[in-house]
């Protein structure tokens, strides 16, 4: 029985996979991220796309997911699985994790987390706020603004904007062994609640009551003002309506509960045998 309680944990509290990993943070101190969280898939699947540098190829199926999403009370988390076996600082590419608030403003993106690494200039590479520039038809015809209108700097408005180095996180753990697409990397964002409401700051509708759909896409080779150019999460192609690859947020006590219940049922099945 402790056996399996322990496996369960492991899935889904520790990062996934084994070997040699290399963990960095471009933006934001290791210190600050908790040793453990508890992960909660979203998003499963997303194919192969050999047409695709693998650093900008998200992956994942029911054994190795493609999205998860964790809280506390003073930050929201993110992780994304891309193709590539290792991580380099200077990929060039931005990562996004799209939010639509239901029965809010638009149909499609509502908000973004961006995470622009296209400057050579690593230090610039921070969490920036951004809104729907272009939402649709297609994802391919979408594309992103900044909150604080600014997009050549990061100002009040963005995460890690004003010299602020604590209201968002960004972490890399590469070598990370998967069932059916051999070595993948792990990229994680963290963004603090506080800055999201608070209207010197974020000044976003977004809160930690409310159920989000989320997704996320890359862009390849420019920043996150250019339009969608690789990869989105649960969207064949970059054709396909806005409409598809969205994913429901679950509450994390309620997936843990689920899990703890088909450990107890997978336990009670292992004492009739």
């Amino acid at each position: 029985m402790r056996a399996i309680f322990i496996a369960l944990f492991a899935a889904v509290c520790a990062p996934a996979g084994y070997g040699v990993t290399t963990v960095t943070y471009p933006i934001g101190a290791s210190a600050f991220w908790p040793g453990t969280i508890n992960w909660v898939p979203i998003s499963t699947y997303d194919g192969v796309d050999s047409s695709l540098d693998a650093t900008v190829d998200f992956v994942g199926d029911a054994s190795n997911p493609a999205l998860f999403y964790a809280k506390t009370t003073d930050y929201v988390f993110f992780r994304m699985r891309v193709a590539s076996p290792t991580y380099t600082a200077v990929t060039r590419d931005s990562y996004l994790l799209l939010i639509d608030i239901p029965s809010y403003g638009v149909t499609g993106i509502d908000y973004a987390f961006a995470w622009d690494a296209k400057s050579a200039i690593v230090a610039d590479h921070g969490l920036e706020m951004c809104l729907a520039g272009t939402n649709g038809p297609t994802w391919g015809a979408s594309q992103l603004k900044d909150n604080d209108a600014t997009p050549a700097s990061k100002t009040t408005k963005d995460i890690n904007g004003a010299g602020r180095t604590t209201d968002g996180y960004v972490r890399t753990t590469d070598s990370q062994s998967t069932t059916h697409f051999g070595n993948t990397t792990l990229v994680d964002l963290a963004v603090r609640w506080d800055f999201l409401s608070d209207p010197a700051k974020g000044a976003t509708n977004l809160t930690n009551a409310q159920n989000w759909l989320v997704t996320a896409a890359t862009i390849s080779n420019a920043t996150d003002h250019n339009a969608f150019n690789s990869d989105v999460i649960g969207a064949a192609t970059l054709t396909e309506s806005i409409a598809n690859g969205w994913a429901t947020i679950p509450e994390p006590s309620s997936a843990l509960i689920g899990l703890l219940l088909g450990a107890g049922w997978l336990c009670r099945r292992q004492r009739g045998t």
